[in-house]
């Protein structure tokens, strides 16, 4: 098997603490929630990194949503201390293993980078994620003056990606908040 590449890894989930003290993780989903994280996760070897970039091989074995985080039990992580030892890691899946999104659904890590070309204002900045943590998905991005602003992913909004170009296009109203200011 080839080594892994750190383009070739795609981050699922960060793992936030331990939550328990059978071994449980707390996570924050990375994954766009348009896909089921059991599929995701359960019985899939998945790639955790640390903050230093080194890699380990994990089993999921257990799953359960919880106050808006995903909790996750990974084979032979059965305390809290080994638990507590994983917090700040993501945990991954090889690009080559994850399914195909729905269209108009974008990994985030994708997106990174992304110049954001409004229709009207031009070049307004640049994407720093996409937060689906509530009701309605954000785009951020950092404005050419170091600001950031959030714009809602609606198609009305954000009509069009195009990744290969790395260019997210925009219709923003004239007053928007963030951007007209």
């Amino acid at each position: 098997m080839s080594p892994i590449q750190p383009d070739d890894l795609l981050a699922i989930a960060h793992i936030a603490r331990p939550h328990g003290v059978r071994g449980e993780l707390s996570a924050i989903a990375l994954a766009p929630p348009v896909l089921a994280p059991e599929s995701l996760l359960l019985g899939r070897t998945l790639i955790g990194r640390d903050p230093h970039g080194r890699l380990s091989d994990y089993t999921a074995i257990g799953f359960r949503p919880h106050q808006g985080r995903w909790l996750i039990q990974l084979e032979g992580v059965t305390d809290r201390t080994q638990a507590d030892a994983l917090r700040g890691h993501d945990l991954c899946l090889r690009r080559r293993d994850l399914p195909d999104l729905p269209e108009g659904w974008y990994w985030e890590s994708d997106l990174e980078q992304c110049r954001v070309v409004d229709r009207r204002l031009g070049e307004i900045g640049r994407v720093e994620g996409l937060d689906t943590s509530g009701v309605q998905p954000y785009l951020t991005l950092i404005r050419p003056d170091g600001r950031r602003a959030m714009i809602p992913w609606r198609s009305a909004l954000v009509p069009a990606v195009d990744l290969e170009a790395g260019v997210i296009e925009t219709d923003l109203p004239g007053d928007f908040p963030g951007i007209s200011e």
